[in-house]
Formats: structure tokens, sequence, C-alpha cells
């Protein structure tokens, strides 16, 4: 009776803990896919926020290319750009399992979903800056190997046990949300196109900048906060779980990026007012300058205080703004800042870790024990000068590729539209019927229709 009763309660607390088990994957899994469906809805948010900042006579061409890159890069990371970056078989540079998801269990499959969302959210960043002058088969090609390639192997060094970034130092180089390994890969790619293709006609006339003004703001304002609200998701579920004290991870993931970005907003607002006067207030840039902050806050959003992370958002308003202005004077044409947001604010974001992150908060988030944390704490430089060497070769390596895969096309003329089909328009080279609004008039029982672009 005593072995009995003993292989009833062993058997009784087996079913507890499996029980257990259960409920805690359940609550990660649906955490996980929660999450990644708010940073699918970024793709709305990209989409907006370029046509309203574009001219709207290349708004089609727009709309293809934001489904377009988004197609690719699902198809060619789910082939081979998540065995690249997370498989457990590999080496420092790369991974070689789960190749079109093979040998994957639930878990697994909840983060591909999710890691997904950023391959195409990296590749989607070059859009805006190349907008308006860009042939689309080159602009897909670089999308699919930055989401298929770059990002998968930059992913790996990151945040895969085995990456070479990750195993510097103490702690590695500390990404918690992507600063680096998404917005600095996106904008190092974008500054490479831009450069590559030259900028608009018409931007630059006699040497001197020509304001190329969007026809929407109604659109950036909807595409920024629709970019917001996915980007919560962004950051929080990072966790990848809510389990095992991670929910208190997230919730401190959105107040930092919550802080971050208005903060960001706030200090735009005032050099925007003494820079332009208080009857030109720069709006789009207040717009813009919510994404720094957000960008800013990706990489810190865990590792760093509240306060901090405020800070973080003071600090790339102004770097925002200067970033514009020397770019203007380069005549580097970035048709939607993606440069100043995305590169030069991820940068900022991974620094902050190098100088803001705690030891307590590290601690947390990595769940093991530490000797390095920010400079500011007295953790030392050694956690600083990982960062920078990080975001330097991030840097180096999406520029290459982007470089290797437009050159070509640049060479063989089909890299950029035509002047002549640039000024109509592109979606006149191909995209059916305008997208301009048309207006039906009615006079003496006659209907004639009209079209119009603000220009």
């Amino acid at each position: 009776k005593n072995i009995m009763s003993h292989t009833t309660s062993v058997s009784e607390d087996l079913n507890i803990d499996n029980r257990e088990n259960d409920l805690r994957n359940a609550i990660n899994i649906s955490w996980i896919l929660y999450c990644g469906i708010l940073v699918f809805f970024m793709q709305a948010g990209f989409s907006l926020l370029e046509i309203g900042t574009i001219r709207v006579k290349n708004t089609k061409h727009t709309l293809l290319k934001s489904l377009g890159d988004f197609l690719v890069s699902t198809v060619t990371f789910w082939a081979y750009g998540y065995g690249l970056s997370y498989g457990e078989i590999g080496n420092q540079f790369v991974s070689n399992k789960h190749f079109f998801l093979k040998d994957m269990d639930e878990v697994d499959n909840a983060e591909f979903q999710f890691t997904l969302m950023f391959a195409s959210a990296t590749a989607t960043v070059v859009s805006g800056a190349i907008s308006e002058r860009t042939h689309f088969i080159p602009y897909i090609c670089n999308s699919m190997v930055m989401a298929s390639w770059v990002f998968p192997t930059i992913a790996h060094w990151v945040w895969n046990p085995k990456g070479w970034l990750k195993n510097l130092g103490a702690n590695g180089f500390l990404d918690f949300a992507g600063g680096a390994v998404v917005h600095v890969t996106g904008g190092a790619s974008a500054l490479a196109a831009i450069i590559l293709i030259g900028p608009r006609v018409g931007r630059y006339i006699d040497g001197k900048q020509r304001a190329i003004n969007g026809y929407s703001p109604t659109m950036v304002a909807l595409g920024t906060l629709f970019l917001w609200f996915g980007w919560l998701g962004f950051n929080a579920g990072s966790t990848l779980a809510l389990a095992n004290g991670k929910a208190a991870v997230s919730s401190r993931a959105i107040t930092n990026t919550t802080l971050s970005a208005c903060s960001s907003c706030l200090v735009f607002f005032v050099i925007s007012f003494f820079y332009h006067g208080k009857d030109k207030i720069d709006v789009q840039g207040c717009y813009y300058s919510v994404l720094a902050g957000a960008v800013t806050a990706t990489a810190s959003c865990s590792f760093i205080e509240p306060w901090a992370s405020c800070v973080c958002g003071v600090v790339a308003a102004p770097f925002l703004f200067l970033t514009e202005l020397l770019l203007s004077l380069l005549k580097i044409d970035d048709a939607c800042g993606v440069v100043a947001v995305h590169l030069v604010c991820g940068i900022i974001g991974a620094i902050a870790n190098g100088i803001f992150a705690t030891e307590t908060l590290v601690e947390k988030v990595l769940g093991e024990p530490t000797t390095q944390w920010g400079l500011f704490y007295g953790g030392g430089i050694e956690q600083l000068a990982i960062q920078l060497l990080g975001c330097a070769v991030i840097f180096g390596w999406s520029a290459f590729f982007t470089v290797a895969i437009l050159i070509p096309f640049k060479i063989l003329g089909k890299l950029r539209i035509q002047p002549d089909k640039e000024n109509k328009g592109i979606d006149s080279t191909g995209y059916g019927p305008s997208a301009w609004a048309r207006v039906e008039i009615v006079s003496d029982g006659n209907t004639e229709e009209m079209q119009f672009c603000i220009q």
C-alpha cells in the first residue's frame, strides 16, 4: 500500500508539473503571437508614413514596394533566413538548422513568426529613404538580401548564444529589441542606397535645396501613431515570454519606449519653434521625432531606468534635427528621414546601454550575474567599447551588401527612374489608373471628371 500510495503521489506531482509547463508555454506562446501581430501592424504604419511624405503621383509604386518587400521577406526568411540566425547548430558566424522550419516545436514556430516581423521591418526601413526615384526590381532584390541574409547573420551574432558579438565581454553586445540589429542595419542600407541613387529630380537647384512637400500630413500622423502602437509590441515582445519574471521586463520596455518617444517630440517641438519661428512649426518633424525617440529606446528599453530613457529621447531630438541639416548640406536626399531616425538614433540607443545600463537590470534581463554595466554607474568602459564596436560592424556589413546588390543595376542603368518619368510620376510607368484624387463637376446636366494632385 505504501508503494502504491507513493507511486500515485509521484504521478500526481508529475501531472501537476506537466499542467504548469503547458500553462506556462501557452502564456508565453500567446504573448509572442500577440506581439508579433502588433509588429505586423507596423507595416501599415510604414506605408501610410511614406505615402503621406511623398507626392501623390508615386503612391501606387510605394504601395507595391511595401507589399513586395514583405512577400519576399516572408518566403526567404522561412526558407533559410531563420535557420541562418537561430538554429542550434552552427558557429559564431551563422547557424545551419531549421531551414524551411524543419524540426520546430510550438515555441520555435511562435518565435519564427515574431522574428519574421523584425526581418521584414529591417527591409522596409529602406523604402522611405529611396522613395520617388528607384525602380521596383532593385529595391525588391535588396529587400530579399536584407531579410534573408544581412538581418539573419547580424541577429545570429547578437542574439544567438553562439554569436561572436553575444560572447564579447561579460554581457556581449546589448541590444534588447533590435535598435542596432533592425534599425542600424536598415539605416545603414538606406544611407548606402541614397548615396548610390542620388537625389530626386528638382531636389537641388543651383546648389540650393528645394522643399518637396508630401501631400498628406494626416497620413504622416496616422502612420506614426500606427508605428508607435506596433512599437510597444516590438519592444515588449522581445522578452519572448511573460512567465518567470519576464512580464516585469516587458512592462519596463513599454514604459521606457513611451517616455523616450514623448521626450524626443517635446524637445524637437522646442527646437522647431526657435529655428523656424512660431508660425512655421515643423509638424512632420515632430512626428518623426516620436519615431526617433522610439528607435532610441529599442536597444536599451529593458536595461536602463526611466529617467535615463527620457535623457535618450532628449538627446535623440537634436541629433534628428542636425542629421537632417547635415544631409541637406551634403546633398544627400533622404525622402523620409530614415537615416536620421533609424541609423543615427539606433546608434544612440545602443551606446546608451554602455552608459546607462544598470547592474540589476542587466542581470534581470540576461538571467545571470554580470561584471559589466553602464559607465555612468561605475561599470567601466568595456561595455561601451563593445557597443561601439558592434554598431560599427553592423553598419559596415549592411552597407556593403546594399552596395554589392545595387551597383550592378546602376551600371546597367536600371537603378533609378528616368528623369522625364520621375517628373511625371512613377505611377505613370505601368501601374494602371492614376491614384490622384478625382472630382466630378456637374454643369448643365453634363458630368465632367477632373483629377488633381497637391504638389
